[in-house]
């Protein structure tokens, strides 16, 4: 598949290292590509992009599949977090929803050590240690849309304990009329957020709005 994609950039206008400089070289990643096109606009170049891309995003999402697949399916139910926890042979999949954890599944455990490690490897998180907690920030797929992820590890009894964050750009910002705020409420923090220094204390449980708050505050 990825021998097709390549071959696919070679028919729209590609792809050189033969005759690069070597300053060309050494101010790139070292395993990135250089794509050269006869492209005349911008319309041609968001097509070639858009082209480009979706043959990345299918080697990703078959590289990393039963994860890319849990993500998807979280996103596409709203939810803040993912966790997975081991009991006895499988392991409980639940989303925050709301604020509140919900059942989603259970996986045995060869299905739910193979998407642990997908999840690892989209973080560049060490896959052959499991008895050290580790955390990191997940590379989504473009398929998945504008979210990010934060995934943190934990050696716990029975196995790995897995809690993925997700924050939905698209979510993130909300108008201050739609948090929540009562209408004495709202001129007090208008007034607050045109102070030159200070400190906002935000507080309260898992999957309350602290974070969406803050950022729509800072918008």
């Amino acid at each position: 598949q990825a021998e097709r994609a390549m071959e696919r950039l070679q028919d729209i206008g590609v792809i050189g290292r033969r005759h690069e400089s070597a300053a060309a070289v050494e101010g790139r990643h070292a395993n990135g590509w250089t794509i050269e096109t006869t492209a005349s606009n911008d319309q041609e170049l968001a097509k070639i992009e858009a082209d480009v891309r979706g043959h990345v995003d299918s080697i990703e999402t078959n590289q990393y599949g039963a994860a890319v697949e849990l993500l998807r399916r979280a996103i596409s139910a709203r939810a803040t977090d993912i966790h997975l926890d081991p009991y006895d042979d499988e392991v409980e999949v639940r989303f925050r929803i709301d604020g509140r954890l919900r059942h989603f599944c259970r996986l045995n455990d060869l299905v739910a050590a193979r998407t642990i490690a997908q999840l690892k490897l989209m973080a560049e998180l060490d896959v052959a240690e499991p008895f050290e907690p580790q955390e990191g920030r997940l590379e989504l797929p473009a398929s998945l849309g504008e979210c990010a992820a934060r995934i943190t590890v934990v050696p716990v009894d029975g196995g790995e304990a897995v809690a993925v964050r997700l924050l939905s750009r698209e979510r993130l910002i909300r108008p201050l009329a739609e948090m929540g705020f009562s209408v004495n409420q709202r001129p007090v923090v208008q007034r607050l957020l045109k102070c030159r220094e200070g400190i906002v204390l935000v507080a309260g449980p898992t999957g309350s709005g602290k974070t969406t708050t803050l950022y729509s505050l800072l918008h």
